[in-house]
């Protein structure tokens, strides 16, 4: 199953690669918030998220190792079955990752060829609504994932507050994990109604509220637990 992971990023690249022989030397490089053209450039451009998709599943890799190894160096069986849910959680991470880069990557050549190419009469796609859409499902993805890593200093939602100890770690990750899934189905839901640069906006407030709801959640759970740690050492 890993080598399909890579297939993706391989089939990220190859079909760029192809498009190159295929694409004038300029193409619609960027679409602004109502999916129109406001940017030209090079074709060679269309080889950024490519690159990108390498580099990104190369430092997933690399995390991976890294924390299996220290697993394998664990005595601690409590230590050790928290770093391999971390890693399981990596690995999910990959799996979105590599989705996710294949099919921008298709959805921006698709859009750069029906803007070069009028005549062929392709069907309409509404690029902003095709990404709004993506994101909901990877933000709903993310949310069922993340109660179930444990304090890290690589994935999860990691703020000052969020890393004081397992209990904020926990408790706010829980609940990033219910508003990531909400905000997921609420872009979905806006995306499938809404075009355009409503879809956009619609994604971009969801997300904001949502991660201003999980830093007030986590400094209030930070909060009392540093009171109740201060607590004890005045018992003391």
């Amino acid at each position: 199953m890993k080598i399909i992971k890579w297939i993706l990023i391989a089939l990220t690249l190859i079909s760029s690669v192809i498009m190159l022989f295929v694409f004038p030397d300029t193409i619609p490089v960027h679409f602004d918030i109502n999916g129109v053209v406001d940017r030209w450039g090079s074709k060679y451009e269309i080889l950024i998220l490519p690159a990108m998709a390498v580099v990104c599943m190369l430092m997933f890799k690399f995390f991976t190792k890294l924390y299996t190894d220290k697993a394998l160096e664990t005595t601690d069986d409590k230590e050790k079955a928290e770093i391999l849910s971390n890693v399981k959680v990596i690995n999910i991470t990959v799996w979105i990752m590599s989705v996710l880069f294949f099919v921008m990557n298709i959805i921006t050549l698709y859009t750069s060829y029906s803007q070069l190419y009028p005549d062929m009469n392709l069907p309409e796609f509404d690029v902003i609504q095709a990404v709004s859409i993506i994101m909901g499902i990877v933000f709903i993805v993310m949310g069922n994932y993340m109660p179930k890593t444990r304090r890290n200093s690589t994935i999860g939602f990691r703020f000052p507050w969020t890393l004081y100890n397992d209990t904020t770690w926990s408790k706010s990750n829980k609940f990033a994990s219910y508003v990531m899934i909400i905000a997921g189905c609420i872009t979905i839901i806006g995306a499938m109604f809404l075009k355009d640069a409503a879809a956009s906006i619609l994604m971009m407030a969801v997300l904001s509220i949502s991660l201003i709801l999980i830093m007030i959640y986590a400094y209030f759970v930070y909060r009392d637990e540093r009171n109740k740690d201060n607590e004890g050492i005045d018992k003391g």
